[in-house]
């Protein structure tokens, strides 16, 4: 099962799907995951934590769903990712001035929903994107995940391990020879946590 955000429209199968009550609508008064507590043995996060603006509150909702014993698996990218994968500025994690943001939304630099807008609105939504989502632009979000849930782990080595991905499986082989690919994927590409609901 899963939930979508109702801003997206509507094809012809998520209709259906949505029907199915496989896929159900989060919507934005109240907003609230729209499935029982204690419902879920897994629950798993896909670059949304970056997003969260209030933490606490934020990371309980989806493990308010899970049940005890349950895992949830978060995966976000990291601060000092070298594009920013919202607003796509070089390293808008940690660079929000206005000169920064401004360079390069001259220099063409816009994300799918930016097509067509002008600079100065193009920085101005950076703007507000980098100003209401601290946990991209202001701090490290593994340590406000790690505190609000019952017991977690910083997980990417096994992540790397179990990757679909064959060039992460290969790199996971070569942590023991080559020791700072581990905190150059935390740094660089994405943060991995695993948490245990008890």
């Amino acid at each position: 099962m899963a939930c979508d955000v109702g801003r997206y429209s509507d094809s012809d199968d998520r209709t259906a799907i949505y029907a199915s009550g496989l896929l159900r609508l989060i919507h934005q008064a109240p907003y609230r995951v729209p499935f029982d507590d204690s419902s879920f043995d897994v629950v798993v996060s896909n670059w949304v934590f970056e997003q969260v603006q209030k933490y606490p509150d934020g990371i309980r909702k989806p493990h308010r769903v899970l049940k005890s014993g349950g895992i949830a698996l978060h995966l976000f990218p990291p601060r000092w990712k070298p594009v920013e994968p919202h607003v796509h500025v070089p390293l808008a994690g940690v660079l929000q001035g206005d000169a920064w943001l401004r360079l390069w939304a001259h220099l063409g630099v816009r994300n799918e929903h930016q097509a067509g807008m002008t600079a100065a609105r193009v920085v101005e939504l950076k703007h507000d994107y980098c100003g209401t989502t601290p946990s991209t632009c202001q701090h490290d979000n593994c340590g406000s995940i790690s505190r609000a849930s019952s017991s977690s782990c910083i997980a990417e080595d096994v992540y790397l391990r179990h990757s679909p991905l064959s060039k992460a499986r290969a790199s996971y082989q070569l942590i023991d020879v080559v020791p700072w690919i581990r905190s150059g994927y935390s740094l660089l590409r994405e943060r991995v946590v695993v948490t245990i609901e008890h």
